[in-house]
């Protein structure tokens, strides 16, 4: 009886630790998005992948899109302007850094950003060919920005204490399997 109850108490703190355990990330948490705007600069669309850097905040890592019809690429934070190229989904409390994310065609660099200092929430555009984007206001406000999820966010693999577990329960229940088949 009171192996049976050393099973019970060992298999009971088993499935507590692989319900209660946190996630092992194996990798960070990705999300894709679809960007649309359009303004004095012209209609443009992306669709980027990004890494969750904080609850809300997700820094695009690649960006597929064009502006006018010419092929945009994504630069890296700081290039522009003072972009950090961080995307904030779900708005808290807009879309957008007031440091925004940039890209560039053949010609020229682009910084669209969240202005916090114009009343409402408003996204301006900046480019390269009229002013270097350092002040709120540089630039043109856009008339419609949108950023749509596409898809769910990509998460990491399942805790490894849950495998864990598992693989003993299942060692336990082979060993009473076998000690219960020896004493028959």
């Amino acid at each position: 009886m009171h192996r049976i109850a050393r099973v019970a108490v060992t298999l009971s703190a088993l499935l507590f630790l692989s319900l209660t355990a946190k996630s092992a990330y194996a990798g960070p948490i990705t999300e894709d998005f679809e960007i649309s705007w359009s303004g004095a600069l012209g209609n443009g669309s992306a669709f980027v992948v990004t890494t969750e850097q904080s609850p809300g905040q997700w820094l695009v890592t690649s960006l597929t899109g064009s502006q006018n019809g010419m092929m945009l690429q994504l630069l890296a934070p700081n290039v522009y302007g003072v972009n950090d190229n961080i995307v904030v989904f779900p708005a808290n409390p807009a879309l957008l850094t007031g440091f925004g994310v940039a890209t560039m065609n053949s010609t020229e660099m682009f910084d669209i950003y969240y202005n916090p200092s114009a009343p409402g929430i408003t996204y301006w555009e900046c480019d390269s060919n009229s002013t270097d984007c350092q002040a709120y206001g540089d630039g043109s406000q856009l008339t419609s920005f949108t950023v749509t999820p596409n898809g769910t966010p990509t998460l990491p693999e399942p805790s490894s204490i849950v495998a864990l577990s598992s693989g003993l329960i299942g060692m336990f229940a082979l060993v009473g399997f076998v000690r219960q088949k020896r004493l028959a």
